[in-house]
């Protein structure tokens, strides 16, 4: 949690298997279970695993069934700030 002025914001992350993902959302279901529905904005930075490096890249590469971590803010739905994307099979 960060303070900005008087206003408080929320960070929150979840690991596990992409669900859905469009360019407004990505859902995302953690090895308990929990499912997650993120707010995907024009900000949103994606990172890629290829060939053992990472690279920029966008919602758009993110396939169903891959394994990422999200991070974003907010409360209700999370807007994404970041999407780490590890790619299909990978768990950690």
């Amino acid at each position: 949690m960060t303070r900005n002025g008087t206003k408080f914001t929320t960070h929150e992350e979840i690991r596990g298997a992409v669900t859905a993902v469009s360019p407004t959302s990505i859902s995302v279901k953690a090895a308990d279970g929990v499912t997650e529905n993120n707010v995907v904005g024009a900000g949103v930075k994606v990172h890629l695993k290829a060939d053992g490096k990472g690279k920029a890249g966008t919602t758009g590469e993110v396939k169903v069934g891959g394994h990422v971590a999200v991070i974003g803010t907010g409360t209700g739905p999370l807007t994404a700030k970041r999407v780490l994307d590890r790619g299909a099979g990978t768990t950690k």
